[in-house]
């Protein structure tokens, strides 16, 4: 069954920047923002965007390669973001290491890339055009 219609939450918690999410099947994430703002006691939300990133790149790719009959031993997506400098302080890059081990060749690791980032993941889609996405791929055995 696909899922039409996703829905999340946030609530205030102790005051100040303090927020409990709940998305799904109720699953909760606490998130807070740093000094001075916050209290540094969650997770940022653009630090729940960047994990989400990595989160879809990495089912797609996974599940490409799978498809493709690739055996994949680990894969692993860490994402560093760089803010911009005026309001709205989204991202204006973010680097990417994709860690990949499989039986694939870095052709078919590089497609699969590709496709995940320019084509079906939906979260890689809410950014094209707006922010840099640079990847560097490290490729094992």
């Amino acid at each position: 069954m696909m899922l039409e219609n996703l829905k999340a939450s946030v609530k205030l918690e102790e005051g100040g920047l303090k927020f409990e999410g709940t998305s799904g099947e109720n699953y909760k994430v606490k998130i807070d923002y740093s000094k001075p703002h916050g209290e540094g006691d969650g997770t940022t939300s653009l630090e729940l965007f960047l994990t989400s990133l990595c989160a879809c790149l990495s089912a797609t790719i996974t599940a490409m390669l799978q498809h493709y009959g690739h055996q994949v031993d680990e894969l692993s997506i860490s994402a560093d973001g760089t803010r911009r400098q005026r309001h709205p302080r989204s991202f204006e890059v973010i680097d990417m290491l994709v860690k990949v081990k499989s039986d694939a060749s870095e052709k078919a690791v590089q497609d699969a890339l590709s496709s995940a980032h320019s084509k079906i993941c939906p979260v890689s889609a809410l950014v094209k055009g707006n922010v840099d996405i640079n990847y560097t791929l490290e490729l094992s055995r």
